[in-house]
């Protein structure tokens, strides 16, 4: 589809998701649930995290999760516990999911996006995380193509969203914005995941340093999928792209932008990934965005 007309398309599809797919699950609240995928020898967690401008409408997302075709065995909010005491707290809204399903932690230190992996990737360390955003509507097979993804390939990192990584002639990356999202299906040693159509990590897929946050606090703070990416890259694990052409649509929520306001349009993904690069090179001598 041409940009011309994907832009107002997305737009419009948009506005339509976010005034009746709320209604409808209103409407359709207690879904039956389904059963999860029997292949699979390990628990499926989701995670993810979120922050108090976002929680009146995060009920959606995880209505979204609960009506999954390969739903998860559990569900994990992780908040704040200093954003939570300076706010209204949890709105019933979400509270009224807490179950044998979803469940929410409040943890005494918050990483900012960086959350939704840092706690359940070491608490699940033998089971398949998956982590999701905070503010879109996911697909009901968004689950199910990341698990078939994983049992096709259990030593990859699954992700529905992709970019591949571009370089100049003379070898040298080029900048985060020109690099075009992949089409294909399949691997590539110059896939980079996006978390925002959820990626599933299997057990032991991060080196040990992707949980030093006292580092990518100070080099990284914005951009946990330039971080994960290079976790992930130094433990030499390959990255899966799975076939799909889902459009995940954004949950409105003017007050709270998401952060590709500043990663994308502020170019500070480029800034990010040269402070990463330059950490792993000069503590493990691994460039973990190089081409070869």
């Amino acid at each position: 589809m041409p940009f011309w007309l994907l832009t107002p398309f997305r737009r419009i599809t948009r506005k339509l998701a976010n005034t009746y797919i709320p209604k409808y699950f209103k409407r359709t609240i207690n879904v039956k649930s389904k059963q999860r995928n029997k292949l699979l020898d390990k628990r499926v967690i989701v995670s993810l995290t979120s922050f108090p401008a976002r929680l009146d409408n995060l009920w959606i997302v995880i209505q979204c999760l609960f009506r999954q075709t390969c739903p998860p065995d559990k569900i994990v909010l992780w908040l704040s516990q200093s954003e939570m005491a300076s706010s209204t707290g949890v709105p019933e809204s979400l509270q009224a999911l807490v179950g044998d399903v979803f469940e929410i932690r409040v943890v005494e230190y918050a990483y900012r996006s960086h959350t939704k992996y840092y706690y359940a990737l070491q608490e699940f360390s033998n089971d398949i995380v998956i982590t999701v955003d905070d503010d879109l509507m996911y697909p009901p097979k968004t689950i199910e193509r990341l698990v078939d993804g994983y049992i096709a390939n259990p030593h990859s990192i699954i992700a529905n969203i992709t970019k591949t990584r571009q370089y100049d002639k003379d070898g040298f990356l080029k900048e985060y914005n020109s690099w075009p999202h992949t089409l294909e299906r399949g691997c590539k040693t110059t896939l980079f995941f996006l978390g925002a159509g959820g990626v599933l990590y299997p057990p032991s897929s991060l080196s040990a340093e992707a949980f030093k946050p006292d580092i990518f606090m100070d080099i990284c703070k914005l951009a946990d999928d330039v971080w994960l990416n290079a976790m992930a890259s130094i433990n030499m694990m390959s990255v899966y792209h799975t076939p799909n052409k889902d459009i995940i649509i954004e949950i409105s929520n003017p007050q709270a932008p998401g952060l590709v306001k500043q990663n994308v349009e502020q170019q500070l993904n480029d800034v990010q990934i040269t402070n990463v690069r330059s950490y792993c090179i000069n503590s493990k001598g691994i460039d973990p965005f190089s081409k070869d």
